[in-house]
């Protein structure tokens, strides 16, 4: 039997999940404001108020309101006699059948939401979703792009990321970055031709950068060939992105050094 109920946060217990770090993923603070603003999606819990899907959304709440915070949220209580098998394929099946919007469908999303509240800001809208202002900049970057542009990120030719990096500079330069997007070039050449499009000088291109911190970390990156600080960037992105995924698998930093030394010399 199923039923409807609201429960304190802090009674809701967070055990077997296919998520293995569910408070350590990217994004936790914005979703739990926005859970909290409005939990579309209600948590699915046994009669012992173990969470059977949506350890993220709690934890995500827990991290804006603390630990022991007695706010009631919205459950959906089962009383069935699940196995530790069969509540990791809940949250195993949840994840599998989740499809992200396109960057598109979010262009086109927030383009609506603005047509129905046109006194907002992109400021406005960033507050009413919960996210970055930057983030919004760049989900609606293909507002200023020719039509070339956005029919590239319809059919999924190019992303996001492209859209704001193409908008920064005129049109000519716009359908020139396209095709060399659409004829393979690496969002590192796309940056590197639009810097040199806006002050129209070169970068200074190294094969290793070395960089110690204030904190006394050093961060070193070996680039091949020879490139410019937007190559290093990307590739220091390519390699948060990893590590994170490492994390998430509970892998432990020489583990996931072999891991990447695997992939690079199959690739």
């Amino acid at each position: 039997m199923r039923q409807m109920l609201q429960i304190p946060l802090c009674a809701l217990i967070l055990g077997l999940n296919a998520r293995i770090n569910p408070e350590q993923s990217d994004g936790l603070k914005s979703l739990g404001e926005s859970c909290l603003k409005r939990l579309i999606h209600p948590i699915i819990c046994r009669t012992d108020k173990s969470v059977l899907d949506g350890s993220r959304r709690v934890a995500a709440m827990r991290l804006v309101l603390g630990e022991k915070s007695d706010r009631l949220v919205d459950c959906i209580v089962t009383d069935e006699n699940l196995s530790p098998a069969d509540i990791i394929e809940i949250s195993l099946t949840t994840a599998l059948h989740r499809a992200d919007l396109s960057g598109h469908e979010k262009w086109q999303a927030c383009l609506r939401i603005l047509e129905h509240h046109r006194d907002w800001s992109q400021k406005d809208l960033a507050n009413h979703l919960d996210l970055d202002p930057g983030m919004i900049t760049r989900i609606l970057s293909p507002s200023k792009c020719q039509a070339a542009v956005q029919e590239a990120l319809k059919v999924g030719k190019i992303s996001l990321s492209d859209c704001y990096a193409m908008s920064r500079v005129g049109e000519q330069q716009q359908q020139e970055l396209l095709t060399a997007k659409l004829n393979g070039a690496s969002a590192a050449e796309v940056t590197h031709r639009i810097r040199k499009a806006q002050n129209g000088t070169p970068t200074a291109k190294v094969s290793r950068l070395r960089c110690p911190l204030p904190s006394g970390a050093v961060v070193q990156v070996a680039l091949p060939g020879k490139g410019g600080i937007e190559d290093a960037i990307c590739a220091v992105q390519e390699w948060i992105k990893e590590a994170r995924r490492a994390l998430e698998q509970g892998l432990c930093a020489k583990t996931f050094e072999r891991a990447c030394q695997d992939k690079a010399r199959k690739s």
